[in-house]
């Protein structure tokens, strides 16, 4: 009887112990493999069992071997507790690494760190590739497709595939010929009637990409509206979570308002890019202390017109000028980092960019290979403001002043070609008469 006692005790113990020292943060790699190789995309969940003591930002998610190395994450928030994270890997050794998540908890009135690890090996191959988004989060009703970027930045062209699997999404095509060193885009289309008569809030369907013996799914999480009869009792707790998410989003306090929350270019070493980025108050409060940072290698090629502001009232847009590779004088490579904006208030924004810069001046765009000079790209303003939607603000909003152009030198050449016209017409009339004058004295 002492013994059974015993026993009950000694599993009572070792629950709670399992319970005390059971990780809260619960990661889930995407890829079924973890061999990955230098530039390869990551992708994971990340789906919590308690609240944090403050939100998933991307300065907790980090590399490690012997040393910490960071790395440039884009977190998209499916719910209020999961989370989806990408990033490129930087140029590593082979061998194992770590991908870290760091967060705090309040346990019975006890502040722990605590860092959960997902164990990858890195092996190196000639034929390396990243992809631009990791994820995509779309509403029907407001897209009909989604662009892509592939980016091969090993030393051999490689072939890529592509494939979706179901009758949701359509390919613009099914393979791509990538050289070393550039980028290319396909389109997923979506069918609007197939999806809209699944009746699901939220539609679930991948993007398949492989090459060699790789292979990388994008999720893609389709926000679809049914007719209120029906009940979400039946649904997942993800679709509840980002269907509630999106509302969240629309409800936020500060956020950039351009048509795409990344900037992904391949731009020569002598080009840059430069243009306005607008950000609201979408609260009917003013937010104070606003602060813009950038982080990531980005830094070395990004400069900001402000880093402060005072004040923004309450539903009002501003705007941001920003110069990327304004001096024209980057190194060739990959630049990635975020564009961050923060207020008092605590509330936050962020824009991510990824600049590859090609030292020889080539840039492919589409199926077209070519050797571009600067002097041969769209204006810079134009290209940022067009494509980005930059730019787009009404009269009278704050941001970088508009140039004035200075007409005083053309004022006064428009001036002297007048005085010079005035002078010659009435030196010819002064002739005229004199030769007049002459000839009525000969007749005389």
């Amino acid at each position: 009887m002492k013994s059974q006692r015993f026993l009950f005790l000694l599993l009572f113990l070792l629950i709670n112990l399992a319970y005390a020292y059971a990780s809260p943060t619960v990661l889930t790699l995407l890829n079924e493999k973890n061999e990955f190789s230098s530039g390869n995309t990551v992708q994971f969940y990340v789906n919590l069992t308690l609240d944090p003591v403050r939100p998933l930002i991307a300065s907790d998610i980090y590399l490690s071997n012997a040393q910490i190395i960071k790395v440039s994450s884009i977190i998209t928030k499916l719910g209020n507790n999961s989370y989806f994270i990408y990033f490129n890997l930087p140029k590593l050794d082979n061998g194992k690494y770590n991908i870290n998540v760091r967060l705090a908890y309040n346990r019975d009135n006890i502040l722990q760190e605590i860092v959960s690890i997902i164990p990858i090996a890195i092996i190196n191959q000639d034929k390396q590739m990243y992809l631009s988004p990791g994820i995509i989060v779309v509403d029907i009703d407001e897209s009909s497709y989604y662009q892509v970027a592939l980016y091969n930045s090993g030393p051999n062209q490689t072939e890529v595939n592509l494939s979706v699997g179901g009758l949701n999404l359509r390919l613009s095509r099914s393979s791509i010929p990538l050289p070393s060193g550039f980028n290319k885009y396909f389109y997923v289309y979506f069918n609007k009637t197939n999806i809209r008569q699944l009746n699901q809030r939220v539609v679930i369907d991948y993007v398949t990409i492989s090459y060699l013996d790789k292979e990388f799914r994008i999720p893609v999480y389709i926000l679809n509206k049914i007719p209120e009869v029906i009940s979400m009792e039946n649904k997942t707790a993800v679709e509840k979570s980002i269907v509630e998410n999106k509302t969240e989003i629309k409800q936020k306090g500060i956020d950039f308002v351009v048509s795409s929350k990344e900037f992904d270019e391949v731009l020569a070493a002598d080009d840059t890019r430069a243009g306005n980025i607008a950000f609201k108050n979408f609260l009917d409060k003013p937010l104070a202390n606003i602060k813009f940072s950038v982080t990531g290698n980005i830094r070395t090629i990004v400069r900001l017109n402000i880093t402060s502001m005072p004040v923004l009232l309450g539903n009002e847009t501003a705007k941001q000028y920003i110069w990327i590779n304004e001096y024209k004088n980057a190194t060739e490579g990959l630049y990635e980092g975020n564009i961050t904006l923060t207020t008092k208030e605590g509330h936050s924004a962020v824009f991510f960019v990824r600049v590859n810069v090609a030292g020889n001046g080539k840039v492919e765009i589409g199926d077209k290979r070519s050797e571009t000079k600067s002097t041969d790209l769209i204006p810079s303003n134009g290209l940022l403001e067009e494509k980005y939607g930059f730019g787009n603000l009404t009269s009278g909003e704050k941001g970088e002043p508009e140039e004035k152009t200075d007409n005083t030198l053309a004022i006064f050449f428009v001036f002297i070609f007048f005085v010079v016209v005035f002078i010659i017409i009435y030196k010819m009339q002064t002739k005229k008469k004199s030769n007049k004058d002459y000839i009525g004295d000969i007749k005389r």
